[in-house]
């Protein structure tokens, strides 16, 4: 803190020699004291507002960009933006062989379905040979028919 110096027994000296009386002179050096100490308290609070100002000042140029800062965010900026390209590149290619597997499964399951046709159609023509064996050989058997 930045103290202004006065010297009331000289300032009171002054006056007495000027001709004042006590009385004029002690008046007038209490009031130039009182004067003094309020641009004493102004100055002191001049000064705290200027080391706010510093203090708040010097913590926003610490939270300032330099260009090289700009630039390796820039650089980090056209990363990500490739990366997102490589990924939008990688989940077309996903995409594409996700209906390329559909495509697979349609057809597999298309050949189950022939597949159980052509079983109905052994499995009926099993039976009906056998049933035909069967009845055939009941029919020898028991003369049905003739035989």
């Amino acid at each position: 803190m930045n103290a202004i110096s006065f010297d009331t027994l000289a300032y009171f000296d002054k006056f007495k020699d000027a001709g004042f009386t006590e009385e004029q002179a002690r008046v007038q050096t209490e009031a130039m004291q009182d004067w003094v100490e309020a641009v004493q308290e102004q100055v002191s609070s001049i000064t705290g507002q200027m080391e706010a100002r510093e203090d708040r000042d010097e913590a926003a140029y610490k939270e300032l960009a330099t260009k090289g800062d700009i630039l390796d965010v820039r650089r980090d900026i056209e990363e990500c933006q490739k990366d997102i390209k490589g990924c939008q590149k990688d989940i077309k290619e996903c995409q594409k062989d996700i209906k390329d597997c559909q495509k697979e499964i349609q057809e597999i399951r298309l050949e189950i379905k022939n597949v159980e046709l052509r079983l109905l159609k052994w499995q009926i023509g099993i039976g009906a040979a056998l049933f035909t064996s069967i009845f055939t050989a009941l029919a020898k058997g028991f003369h049905w028919f003739g035989f």
